[in-house]
């Protein structure tokens, strides 16, 4: 008699196997995915590799709007904004002055 442990763990790879997470090994294995995975039809808006492409890039540029609306506004010579490179600049001065 199998424990419950075993059941579960049975029950588990049969489950991943069936759902394509696990490659198939023997022929009636394989024959089940293929069945089912095989002869899938991709939607019209999947099809063309270049509009999923475009249609990303577009996602990207919308997102990036505010940030490039923000450092346009952002003036370097603005005191407010903490110039890095200097500030590394001075620091490295001072350990070398130590």
């Amino acid at each position: 008699m199998a424990s419950k442990l075993e059941t579960l763990e049975k029950t588990i790879h049969e489950t991943l196997k069936k759902t394509g997470l696990l490659f198939p090994i023997s022929e009636k294995e394989i024959a089940d995915f293929e069945s089912k995975f095989t002869n899938l039809e991709l939607p019209e808006h999947l099809k063309n590799p270049k509009q999923i492409l475009r249609r990303n890039q577009e996602k990207i540029s919308i997102a990036q709007q505010p940030i490039l609306q923000v450092a346009a506004l952002v003036d370097s010579k603005d005191s407010r904004i903490p110039n890095v490179e200097e500030e590394s600049k001075d620091d490295s001065k001072k350990k070398k002055k130590k």
